[in-house]
């Protein structure tokens, strides 16, 4: 209880029960990858006017100009499928994500 336990990502976790310890690892590397992904995709929608407008666990909705929804759709493609597969100190294999696309005019469409 009193040891942190230090995640891929850098962060310091202090689990009081031993099955928090890598449930805690796990879910923080999580956080640190898709952290990298949502400042990856602002960097590269932007450009297209496209803004991110809500971030749940794993999905990302995102509001961008018609005209361009096919390249923004791209953009997510690859920015999200490829995240964990570059190589990086936080995880020692390529491991893809899977990536499903929704698109439409309003919240609505996502129901």
């Amino acid at each position: 209880r009193d040891q942190p336990v230090l995640t891929p990502g850098g962060w310091r976790r202090y689990p009081q029960k031993k099955s928090q310890v890598l449930n805690g690892v796990v879910q923080s590397l999580a956080a640190t990858i898709f952290g990298r992904v949502l400042r990856e995709l602002d960097r590269q929608l932007r450009p297209l006017g496209g803004l991110i407008l809500q971030q749940v666990h794993d999905e990302v909705i995102v509001a961008i100009p018609p005209a361009v929804a096919d390249d923004a759709s791209d953009i997510v493609d690859t920015v999200m499928s490829s995240a964990a597969v570059a190589p990086t100190a936080l995880l020692p294999h390529p491991v893809p994500f899977v990536v499903r696309i929704k698109r439409g005019h309003s919240w609505a469409d996502f129901i």
